[in-house]
């Protein structure tokens, strides 16, 4: 936000744009889940959700409502540091929906945030 004459209108800034590409990649490497089971994955359950169950630990790949492929999603246990931080981000109101969410709603693609980040590497 600005402070000055515009006081109150957004503005695009360069500081921490990538926070939802930090966490995609974090829950991608740690669970060796597909980024499509990543970008659903929530720590409430619903329809179309993976579920990550915060109590027991337990990631549950495959999304409610969603018929068992031959790609194989079963439930996986998660490690200890990767949960320390899903529970963190949920106490901390960090994430509502979905662990990757941009604005408050999820990600479909992490495609432009890999962009942006070769971008802002040069």
């Amino acid at each position: 936000m600005h402070r000055g004459n515009r006081k109150g209108e957004p503005q695009e800034t360069e500081k921490r744009p990538l926070r939802h590409l930090a966490r995609f990649i974090l829950l991608a490497i740690y669970s060796g889940s597909r980024a499509g089971v990543v970008l659903t994955a929530s720590p409430c359950r619903g329809e179309g959700r993976s579920y990550v169950d915060l109590e027991r630990g337990i990631f549950y790949r495959l999304a409610e409502g969603a018929r068992a492929t031959n790609k194989r999603q079963p439930p996986v246990p998660l490690p200890r540091r990767l949960l320390a931080h899903l529970r963190r981000w949920v106490a901390k109101g960090i994430v509502s929906e979905h662990f990757v969410e941009w604005n408050g709603r999820p990600v479909k693609s992490v495609k432009t945030a890999f962009k942006t980040a070769l971008r802002l590497a040069r």
